[in-house]
């Protein structure tokens, strides 16, 4: 294995597991702050949104295990590799928090969208200047 493609591995498993659940616990902290919840710390969202991460990348390796790609178009593809897992973190963290009063859900919401659109618009810019 090249050292390029080495970094390039250490890169993307260090932007999912520790960036990404960094970035999301922080924006679902503000997203809580400014909807009037202060019962979590930044610790509790960075567990919550650490193990939405996780869970959505399980389903991305579940998924691509089982459906056949070649036999999609590219942007049918890459709306189930976004769209599932945006879900799915979306759900865990809901299910985690277990508080489900309109307003939290509405931050969690909030938070979940706001962190997958900031991830995904870094990764396209990245694909498209390499």
């Amino acid at each position: 294995m090249s050292w390029t493609a080495f970094f390039w591995i250490l890169l993307v498993s260090t932007g999912q597991f520790v960036l990404l659940p960094l970035l999301g616990a922080g924006i679902l902290l503000v997203c809580f702050r400014m909807s009037g919840i202060r019962e979590y710390t930044f610790y509790q969202t960075w567990k919550v949104y650490l193990g939405a991460v996780a869970s959505g990348m399980l389903l991305v390796v579940c998924v691509n295990l089982i459906v056949p790609f070649h036999q999609l178009e590219w942007r049918e593809a890459a709306a189930l590799q976004i769209g599932l897992p945006c879900l799915v973190q979306l759900v865990v963290v809901v299910l985690m928090v277990r508080k489900f009063t309109r307003r939290t859900l509405l931050a969690e919401g909030a938070g979940v969208l706001v962190t997958n659109l900031v991830a995904v618009t870094v990764m396209l810019a990245l694909s498209a200047a390499g």
